[in-house]
């Protein structure tokens, strides 16, 4: 069987790996989880990983999945490392050093990186 990179990991040729990790499945009320399911009008696999998360009703759920800044962080000031990282970017710029901008492989961190730049 041959093996390749994707990503940080090396997998099979069917996907799998050799680790043999055990993933634990929360239990879950399967009527709890489809009721979820059709309130909100997605698949039964999403609700039950939602409920598994705690994540119960559907105005809990839509919040989960349509998450605001504005909500998450009302005071900008309340953003860990906020500060510390600002100061640290205007002394660069006043000493005109280089400043480099590092966003990880996967997708929002390339986007947020090129965003930055």
């Amino acid at each position: 069987m041959r093996r390749k990179r994707v990503g940080p990991g090396v997998y099979n040729d069917d996907m799998t790996t050799d680790d043999r990790t055990q993933w634990e499945v929360t239990k879950t009320g399967e009527a709890e989880v489809r009721a979820l399911a059709a309130d909100l009008g997605i698949s039964v696999v999403t609700a039950h990983i939602l409920v598994g998360r705690g994540i119960r009703t559907a105005s809990d759920a839509r919040a989960f999945l349509t998450p605001s800044l504005e909500e998450a962080w009302s005071a900008t000031e309340a953003i860990p490392g906020l500060a510390s990282a600002s100061e640290r970017v205007v002394r660069a710029l006043r000493h005109r050093e280089r400043i480099v901008v590092f966003g990880d492989f996967d997708l929002d961190g390339i986007s947020s990186a090129a965003l930055t730049l």
